[in-house]
C-alpha cells in the first residue's frame, strides 16, 4: 500500500512543504528509498534547523531602497547601484571628462557601475560628480565599490565626503594613487593603506561610525587597515559626496554606494 506523510501541524505553510521536499531530498541523495522518506518524519529540531537555512529577507521591488538586517528590510539613508542605468540625482562638476556614464561591468555580480574618464588639466579632488543631501546624514557604516582600468597619472577612483554642502569641510578621502597604492585622508595627512591591482574591485567600508568623536574603522575587503580614525574638519554628518579623478587620463569604475543606519 502507497502511503503518504503530509506536514498537518498549525501553521502549515510554503515554508513547511520546502523543508519537508528538501529533507526528502537529503534522504534520498543518502540512499534511502523513497518510500521510507516520504514516511520519515522530521522532528522539531531538524524543522527549526532548516526553516533557518531557508528563511530569506527579500527586500527588492520596493518604493525605498533597504537592506537586510536580521531578516528585516530597513531603509538605506542612501543607496545607489547604478543598476537603473542613469545617474539620475548625480551633479556633475566643473571638471572636463569623456565620460560620466553607467556602464558594465558592476561590482559583487551586479550589472551596471559608474565610470568616469577625466581628459581636463583642472588638478581637482571635487570636480566630477556629486550628490548634496538637504540635511546631513549620520550612518553609522559607508560603503562603496572602486576600481581603475589603468593606473592613473596622478589620482584616481576619489570618493570624498563632506560634512557639508559644499568642498570646504573634508570629512575623508579615500583614492587610488599613481604610487601603486591606496590612500586615506582624514584628520591625519594622506596615509597609504593597501597596494592594488589593476582592473580589481575593492569594497572600502567606514564602520562602527561614533559621530559624538568623530570616529571610524577604515576597512578594505572585509579587513581592517585602520581602527579609530578621526574625522577631519568640522560636523557629525555627511552632507555631500563626490566621486572623482584628479587628472587627464584618469579614470575610474564605482558601484553599491551604501550608508546604513
Amino acid at each position: 500500500m502507497q502511503r503518504e506523510w503530509r506536514q498537518l501541524d498549525v501553521g502549515t505553510n510554503m515554508l513547511d512543504d520546502a523543508v519537508l521536499r528538501s529533507g526528502q531530498r537529503h534522504l534520498q541523495g543518502e540512499g534511502v528509498h523513497a518510500e521510507s522518506a516520504r514516511l520519515r518524519r522530521p522532528n522539531q529540531a531538524d524543522l527549526q534547523r532548516r526553516r533557518f537555512r531557508l528563511r530569506r529577507c527579500s527586500c527588492r521591488h520596493r518604493l525605498l531602497p533597504q537592506f537586510c538586517n536580521a531578516a528585516t528590510c530597513v531603509d538605506y539613508l542612501f543607496h545607489d547601484d547604478f543598476e537603473d542605468g542613469d545617474l539620475l540625482g548625480w551633479t556633475s562638476g566643473a571638471g572636463t571628462y569623456t565620460s560620466r556614464m553607467v556602464t558594465v561591468p558592476g561590482a559583487a555580480g551586479t550589472t551596471n557601475s559608474a565610470y568616469l574618464a577625466k581628459n581636463g588639466t583642472s588638478f581637482s579632488y571635487t570636480d566630477g560628480i556629486y550628490q548634496a543631501f538637504g540635511s546631513p546624514l549620520a550612518p553609522t557604516t559607508i560603503s562603496w565599490y572602486a576600481r581603475i582600468p589603468s593606473a592613473p597619472s596622478e589620482y584616481a577612483g576619489i570618493v570624498s565626503l563632506f560634512s557639508s554642502a559644499s568642498t570646504t569641510n573634508l570629512l575623508a578621502r579615500v583614492y587610488f594613487s599613481y604610487t601603486g597604492n591606496i590612500y586615506l585622508a582624514d584628520l591625519n595627512p594622506a596615509t597609504l593603506q593597501k597596494i592594488y591591482s589593476i582592473n580589481t574591485w575593492y569594497h572600502f567600508e567606514f564602520k562602527n561610525i561614533n559621530w559624538v568623536n568623530r570616529t571610524f574603522d577604515f576597512y578594505i575587503d572585509g579587513t581592517p587597515v585602520r581602527t579609530t580614525e578621526y574625522f577631519g574638519s568640522t560636523g557629525n554628518g555627511v552632507g555631500r559626496i563626490d566621486l572623482g579623478d584628479y587628472y587627464s587620463a584618469d579614470s575610474a569604475y564605482f558601484d553599491q554606494i551604501d550608508f546604513l543606519p
